[in-house]
């Protein structure tokens, strides 16, 4: 189809001007395309972030608090524990559904 212009423009003599309005139809798909990602990258960013701050507290955030003597070492422990599993949880579901995805 392209050519196909190409080849007719040529024969009208209206080249320059056909190139010039190919190119902004080129450049102006581009910025669409790129606008369009641009989007799509920050809706999926956000996704990422709610659901990494779906945990109260950090790890760092039990160590300091123990250090500063918040928790003691019981309920340090407790909260460590408790974390890690959830966090291996959350893996293995995603490992389960990247295999299943798979097959």
């Amino acid at each position: 189809m392209v050519y196909a212009l190409l080849a007719q423009q040529l024969k009208t003599g209206d080249f320059p001007l056909g190139i010039t309005l190919m190119l902004a139809a080129i450049v102006a798909s581009a910025i669409v395309v790129i606008i369009v990602a641009l989007i799509c990258r920050r809706i999926f960013n956000r996704k990422i972030g709610e659901s990494s701050s779906t945990e109260p507290f950090t790890l760092s955030d039990l160590r300091r608090m123990h250090q500063e003597g918040q928790l003691s070492d019981a309920e340090f422990e407790r909260a460590r524990k408790g974390m890690i599993a959830r966090h291996l949880a959350m893996l293995n579901t995603s490992d389960q559904d990247e295999a299943g995805e798979g097959s």
